[in-house]
């Protein structure tokens, strides 16, 4: 059976499934929802509390495996979200050693579990990983706490104008006031304004934006005035 996600510590429960002898933990079911309201009548659309998935939770789900993977040794399969090769390696980078698809299946049909094994394979190729359980937990060491974040080097949104396609997301986005789009439809950005959210990083289409440390950055703009 699956663990339920809808708990407070999940990892403390985790932990506690390891000691009571399980041999692996599924990690997770579906995250308890309500799907909505008609708003003409009053009434739910579905008169309980359901599961909710799909792409939506996939984010959810990988810090909860992360979560379960710093606290037990056992094998985790990573559960939630799941539609594309990519999604499946980064379930495994966090600390899953298999990976199981519901929805996906449901929405593009069977062909989706030949099309990620593709992508993972020519992933791992273009990587040179030889075998899937190199994957496993690698992101761990990298995952900190939001107050240890606070201490890390800040960053500022740099683009590359070659990928840019003048879509102006990030300039609708972006609250505070760091980037504009110049006549030619290609986006500039302040640095000095540039809080450094990532959120312009996020809604780019074309992957132009990337996050930078700003202080080198400005180090750099400096020795270049000189």
């Amino acid at each position: 059976p699956k663990m339920t996600p809808n708990i407070s510590d999940i990892a403390v429960i985790a932990k506690a499934c390891e000691d009571s002898g399980a041999d692996a933990i599924a990690a997770t079911n579906s995250i308890q929802a309500l799907v909505g309201i008609d708003v003409e009548t009053g009434r739910p659309l579905l008169p309980a509390f359901g599961g909710y998935s799909g792409p939506c939770v996939h984010p959810i789900m990988l810090r909860i495996v992360a979560q379960i993977a710093q606290a037990v040794k056992i094998p985790i399969s990573g559960i939630g979200g799941v539609s594309n090769w990519k999604q499946a390696i980064e379930m495994m980078m966090v600390g899953a050693s298999t990976v199981q698809i519901g929805t996906g299946i449901m929405w593009r049909g069977y062909k989706l579990i030949g099309d990620i094994i593709s992508g993972m394979e020519s992933f791992m190729v273009r990587k040179d990983y030889k075998s899937s359980k190199e994957l496993v937990g690698i992101s761990l060491k990298h995952i900190t706490t939001t107050e240890e974040m606070a201490e890390l080097p800040p960053v500022v949104a740099i683009l590359d104008e070659d990928l840019c396609i003048g879509c102006g997301n990030c300039a609708k986005v972006c609250g505070y006031n760091a980037i504009e789009m110049k006549e030619n439809d290609i986006a500039k950005i302040n640095i000095d304004n540039c809080d450094g959210c990532g959120l312009c990083v996020q809604v780019c289409p074309n992957s132009a934006l990337s996050l930078v440390d700003k202080t080198e950055l400005i180090k750099k703009r400096n020795n270049f005035a000189k």
